[in-house]
């Protein structure tokens, strides 16, 4: 399946590659490559493979999980549709909260009493789940938090710098070295990386 999977990655430009010059992410790290995981939603048979995997990782590496807590925007309709396939509660959680209606943050019932897995898209610094996973336990001090399940990890050196225990419990189904070692990248162009990155090719 990770073949299957890095395949169409690739073939749908899911995941792209830029030395010279490097991608800027929204938190201003530079890096070589970059994953545009909005594109996976609309390719059907990519959609699907993905779900196959996130819900073979949660059900390996969280079996206990009984609620799904999405992270907004772009863990939503992962979290939504993993929660449908598994028959389990869902609810997400806001960078912040809303500034009309209810002002809520955490959009759902939460249940105390169920084992939850927090689910992003992917994982870079790490920044959006250790605030999804401090607002839930802020507000539910109760709360059961197994860890956090993604389809993708850049493996970035400061992920989840801040809390170390959730970098722990956090598992995604694909990684980058995953696909640079499909690909064969020339391990001289990862040099300049190698403070930013746990690369292996």
């Amino acid at each position: 399946m990770k073949k299957s999977l890095i395949e169409l990655y690739l073939k749908h430009e899911i995941f792209k590659i830029s030395f010279d010059p490097p991608f800027t992410w929204s938190s201003g790290i530079k890096s070589p490559f970059y994953c545009d995981h909005r594109k996976i939603l609309s390719h059907i048979e990519l959609r699907d493979l993905c779900l196959k995997a996130l819900i073979n990782l949660i059900e390996k590496e969280f079996p206990t999980t009984k609620q799904i807590a999405a992270v907004a925007t772009a863990g939503i309709p992962w979290g939504s549709i993993v929660a449908d396939r598994m028959k389990l509660p869902l609810c997400y959680v806001r960078s912040k909260p809303k500034e009309h209606g209810l002002s809520k943050l955490i959009e759902g019932e939460f249940r105390t009493d169920l084992s939850t897995i927090i689910i992003e898209d992917l994982f870079s610094t790490g920044k959006s789940v250790i605030q999804a996973a401090h607002a839930i336990k802020n507000e539910f001090p109760d709360a059961i938090i197994n860890g956090a399940a993604a389809l993708f990890s850049y493996e970035l050196r400061s992920e989840f710098e801040s809390d170390p225990s959730l970098k722990k419990l956090s598992r995604s189904v694909l990684v980058a070295n995953d696909i640079l070692s499909f690909l064969e990248i020339n391990t001289q162009l990862m040099v300049p990386y190698q403070s930013l990155f746990t690369l292996k090719v």
